[in-house]
């Protein structure tokens, strides 16, 4: 198996000419818990914030982002139950906490296994 990671690419964007932080190592923007960098009028989501790198993560930060905006409420993303997905063979997915994480959050967990494909579908 080969697999790749993904860097923020936040150079040459400008931000330092506004004073946006960033991370000179990583290169990831720097945000607080409702995507606002250090400038005020100023968010950064997705990948670029290098929290997790996930499409549904990034969707999610957007909506949040968008209500925090422009609504009297802020939205603060909910890291809980991402979705993920490895394009293998065999296909894998993800969803929730994994079993060391439940087992310190809750105590005893049950764990059930199954298997999910063309040939189980009805």
């Amino acid at each position: 198996m080969f697999a790749t990671g993904r860097k923020p690419s936040s150079q040459d964007l400008g931000l330092e000419d506004v004073g946006v932080k960033t991370d000179p190592k990583s290169g990831k923007i720097i945000v607080d818990e409702f995507s606002r960098t250090n400038v005020e009028s100023i968010f950064a989501i997705g990948d670029v914030t290098d929290r997790i790198q996930l499409t549904p993560v990034a969707l999610m930060e957007g909506m949040a982002m968008a209500k925090t905006m422009f609504s009297e409420e802020p939205g603060k993303p909910d890291y809980d139950n991402v979705p993920s997905a490895i394009f293998s063979q065999p296909p894998c997915g993800t969803c929730g906490l994994t079993e060391e994480a439940a087992a310190e959050k809750y105590g005893s967990v049950d764990v059930y296994v199954t298997k999910c494909g063309p040939q189980h579908a009805r």
